[in-house]
């Protein structure tokens, strides 16, 4: 037996509209299925909880689902039951989430853990655009300068070096303001960053 949701969304793997046999129907993309089902015979057995499969047809149009998550259940020896949901948009969801956690990866220092060259320089561009625009808008850029670090380096060795790194950036994120805090998601008005410089 099967919905006419269920139906809908299966149509793509099944052109021709043959639907009598889940498994043939989802053999091409989850061809493991049969395996499952028989290997777990007890009533009761979950087979797979939210298998996500993909919808490849060619020229298949955009508003049918193209991720179809696949949870299928023993109810007892001859008889399983197979829930059909679609899942586009959570997959698409997750992957702009994916996306955006890389895009703030790659704006972190990793040693301090605090915002990078990138970010000072498009905070700084944002507050000169603003300060032009708006006459009224005060900013201030405070630069500080580790001199001769490279002596901590050389006489005691890189990983005291990195930690004397970590230790002041935990101070200067100390000294940022709670509403103001580093890495906020909102534009803050002050930032505590790292611009490292190769030597």
């Amino acid at each position: 037996m099967i919905n006419p949701m269920s139906t809908q969304l299966l149509m793509p793997l099944a052109p021709h509209g043959d639907l009598l046999n889940l498994f043939d129907v989802l053999d091409p993309v989850a061809p493991q299925l049969r395996e499952l089902a028989v290997a777990e015979s007890e009533p009761g057995a979950v087979i797979c909880d939210g298998l996500r499969v993909r919808l490849t047809s060619v020229g298949q149009p955009a508003e049918l689902p193209s991720t179809l998550a696949i949870s299928l259940l023993r109810l007892d020896e001859t008889t399983l039951m197979c829930s059909v949901s679609d899942v586009t948009l959570v997959v698409q969801q997750e992957q702009q989430r994916l996306v955006s956690q890389l895009r703030d990866a790659t704006r972190i220092d990793s040693l301090t853990l605090m915002p990078n060259r990138a970010v000072v320089i498009e905070r700084i561009d944002g507050a000169l655009h603003k300060a032009r625009t708006d006459p009224q808008y005060e900013f201030a850029v405070l630069f500080i300068n580790g001199d001769r670090f490279n002596r901590i380096n050389v006489t005691l060795g890189q990983s005291a070096g990195d930690e004397l790194l970590r230790l002041m950036a935990a101070r200067m994120n100390g000294t940022v303001r709670m509403r103001d805090a580093v890495g906020r998601a909102t534009d803050p008005e002050q930032t505590a960053a790292r611009h490292a410089r190769s030597s």
